[in-house]
Parts: structure tokens; sequence; C-alpha cells
């Protein structure tokens, strides 16, 4: 199952599944360019989850060999135990099978950057999901297809995904400047409608590129404590060092 969303679409979305009570036994999937939102939704969710008092486990996957494609969902399972081990697929499968009831309901697992497992390993994310609708669980993972080569890997991957009931496929838009208003409410930065129409176009609606100017702002005391702009040492828009050397590239291309 697919919907579209914008990133304050998707905010909104999780906001009210978990305010209503109605995400239990459920898993998303995901989907969209780098900086289109897809890792900043999940840390609001992660944060808003657990100020309702649910528990959130998260783990990132990374470029690995075969020895450790299942190194993420050990990273679930030792956070959810309290212990650290490395488990074959049928240990994993086994206690996720087990883990059930109440504690369930109120856990969200999430997956980061599922595209860089090998094909095994994404698939384990399918059978888990199944799992989570009789056991109570969420699962939640992200997906970036620009990062995989080959095309057809994740053609065949998305086709499964797609025909499971229980995995909803969020595909993200490119961020716009209302996105990136909600996005700076959210971190609660109140700074000028003309600030954040610079921000927006510095960044091309980029929210990961965006996080990074704004930290260098604050670095720079340009934004202030109070995350408001600090109108004395604001005399120009000031490009962030990364960016400046990303401009330089593209123009003397």
């Amino acid at each position: 199952m697919e919907r579209v969303f914008n990133y304050r679409e998707a905010s909104d979305y999780f906001i009210d599944l978990i305010d209503k009570s109605k995400i239990s036994g459920t898993s998303f999937l995901l989907m969209g360019k780098s900086g289109w939102g897809k890792t900043a939704a999940m840390n609001f969710i992660e944060e808003f989850a657990r100020q309702k008092g649910m528990n959130v486990f998260r783990a990132k996957s990374f470029y690995s060999d075969e020895a450790l494609m299942y190194q993420a969902y050990n990273e679930l399972l030792n956070q959810l135990l309290g212990t650290f081990e490395e488990r074959d697929l049928a240990r994993i499968v086994e206690i996720f099978s087990h883990f059930s009831g109440e504690k369930a309901r109120n856990t969200i697992f999430i997956l980061d950057n599922i595209e860089s497992m090998i094909q095994p390993s994404r698939e384990l994310f399918v059978y888990l999901s199944r799992l989570s609708k009789k056991n109570g669980y969420i699962f939640m993972a992200t997906f970036n297809e620009e990062l995989i080569l080959d095309q057809d890997v994740v053609r065949k991957f998305l086709n499964v995904v797609t025909m499971e009931n229980n995995i909803w496929v969020l595909n993200f838009r490119k961020p716009d400047i209302e996105d990136m208003n909600y996005f700076l409410r959210q971190r609660q930065f109140k700074l000028p409608i003309s600030f954040v129409q610079e921000l927006y176009r510095l960044t091309n609606g980029n929210i990961r590129y965006a996080e990074y100017a704004l930290k260098y702002y604050q670095e720079r005391g340009i934004i202030n404590s109070n995350n408001e702009l600090e109108e004395v040492t604001y005399r120009f828009f000031p490009i962030p060092p990364s960016f400046e050397t990303r401009l330089e590239r593209v123009l003397n291309k």
C-alpha cells in the first residue's frame, strides 16, 4: 500500500496515529531522495512517541559484508533485551516471534538506511513486518533508492513490499517552503520569513542541508540561544563552508 506525502503531511499523519493509538501492529517504509525529510521525520516520530510513553529502539544499517548482514536487527534486539549478542537469522526471528502483548503494542522499531543492506536482510524487514500485525509492535524503515546503482534490485524489492497488506510505503515529495517552515517550528526556531526564504533557496529545500546550516548559524551566533535571529550579527546571509565548496565545484564545471 502506497501514499505520497510531503514532510509536514507525514509528520501530521504519524502524530494522528500515535495520538489515537492506531499505530500498533503496522509497518512503514519511508522512501525519498536524500534530504527530502525521511530521517528528519523519523527523528520527530521517535521524539514524539517517547513523549507519549512509547518505547523506541533504533538502529542504522551500514554497507557491510555477508557476515554482518543482520547487524542492525541484532542492535535492535540488544537494545530491547539489554544484551550484547550476535544472533543468526533463526534466533532473530524466534525472538521477534515471541515479542507480543502490551509491551509490543507500545514499541516502535526503527531501521535507518535499509538500502545499504543486502537483499536477504531487506527481505527480513518484510518478514518481521508480517509478524508485527499479529504481535502488535510497530516496524519502520527508511529507504533511499538513489544510493543503489542496480535499479532492478530496487524494483524487485518494491514489488515485494507494495504487495504486503501490512506495510505502508510512504513516498516523500521534495519539501516546499511550507515544509521548511513546519520543520523549523518543530525545532522551535523563531525566524523571520525572509530568513526562512533565503535558507530554502540556499539549500534548495534539502532538510539535511538546512539542519547543517542552522547548526552553523548557531555556532556563529547568528541564531541565538533562544533560536531567534540575532540581528546585531546578521549583516548578510552567510553561506556555510561546505556549501561554498559545493557551489564552487558547480560553478567551475
